[in-house]
């Protein structure tokens, strides 16, 4: 079965294939119930129809009478252990419609009935721990069971089960098998009030899905009645974001681009021995030249500023004595770089 099988069926097909889907899915939840759990699930009511001559004897609650039909009972149609054969095979451990497939098909085999005859009923027993177990197959000729389902139909009983009557207790049950062969099953009060059940689930999850569709499509009517909002909003805030990175980046470039700053901190700096002439800073790179007088260290003090990462000479210039002292080049690299600007020419 694919896709397209499932969408080209038609509504009695879909019923078809959820009434077998939802009738597998029992048997597989039955198959995993222990087998005296299961005898007390399938108890019948208080009401046992046993053949009798030409009518019904019910009994309930161990008082016997006999069936009126001019009253309608439902009540569990027995029948007596002669009436079936009943053999024990060992077979794979399987649900409970794999197993009636399965002996449906090997019947032959297994009763003396031809194909199509008798009814098949099964009770599956424990588990021998290597993938097999013990199943008790009942078979009841079908001529027999529809005759006495006609016969209590007649005296205004409903079956609501069709089994043999062992002593304390009730085995098997063939009806599902009868019906199943009719086409059809009857619709019982239960099964009306299942399908009840069914409607107003289905009417109450179609409510659910048609609530939740005008709650979406309600919010997607807020949604686009507040895009245009939330659109300014969201261009205001990024320009803002924008703007307090640019003022953040302004202060940091201040505190180590400031002009005044760095030349506060040279005055303090070099010694009084010694005088700049040129002094150039683009925001990365120092580099002084002046003059000093001999003996005067220019680069120490300058290595000592926190501002500056690297601190050397510029050039390997022979020291010549004049009268106004000894010329120096010194080069430094800032210790946090800001972004390059633009050379900025020193004064004297």
């Amino acid at each position: 079965m694919n896709a397209a099988t499932i969408l080209n069926a038609d509504m009695a097909t879909l019923r078809r294939w959820t009434a077998d889907g939802w009738a597998w899915w029992l048997d597989e939840l039955r198959g995993l119930l222990p087998p005296g759990l299961l005898a007390r699930l399938h108890r019948d009511g208080s009401v046992v129809a046993q053949p009798d001559g030409d009518g019904f004897m019910l009994v309930e609650r161990g008082a016997v009478r006999r069936a009126d039909p001019a009253q309608a009972t439902n009540a569990a149609i027995t029948l007596p252990a002669g009436d079936c054969l009943v053999r024990d095979v060992r077979l794979p451990v399987l649900g409970r419609a794999d197993l009636d497939r399965m002996l449906r098909f090997d019947l032959d085999r297994l009763m003396p009935f031809p194909a199509g005859t008798a009814l098949v009923a099964v009770e599956p027993g424990r588990a021998d721990g290597s993938g097999f177990q013990q199943v008790a197959v009942a078979a009841l000729p079908r001529a027999r069971a529809q005759a006495v389902i006609d016969a209590a139909a007649g005296q205004g009983i409903t079956a609501r089960r069709l089994a043999i009557g062992m002593p304390g207790a009730l085995r098997f049950d063939f009806l599902p098998a009868l019906r199943s062969g009719a086409g059809a099953a009857a619709v019982t009060p239960a099964r009306r009030w299942w399908l009840v059940v069914a409607l107003l689930f289905g009417l109450n999850l179609a409510l659910l899905v048609v609530r939740d569709i005008q709650s979406l499509h309600s919010l997607e009517e807020l949604v686009s009645a507040h895009a245009t909002t939330a659109t300014t909003a969201r261009r205001m805030r990024a320009q803002l974001v924008a703007e307090d990175t640019a003022r953040r980046d302004w202060a940091a470039r201040r505190a180590t681009d400031d002009p005044l700053a760095l030349l506060s901190d040279l005055t303090r700096a070099l010694p009084g021995s010694a005088w700049v002439q040129r002094l150039s800073w683009d925001g990365a790179q120092l580099r002084l030249t002046g003059f000093k007088r001999g003996g005067v260290d220019i680069i120490a003090p300058l290595r000592a500023l926190p501002r500056f990462a690297s601190v050397r000479a510029a050039g390997n210039d022979v020291a010549t004595a004049q009268a106004v002292g000894e010329p120096f080049d010194v080069t430094a690299q800032a210790r946090v770089a800001a972004g390059p600007r633009p050379a900025n020419g020193g004064g004297q």
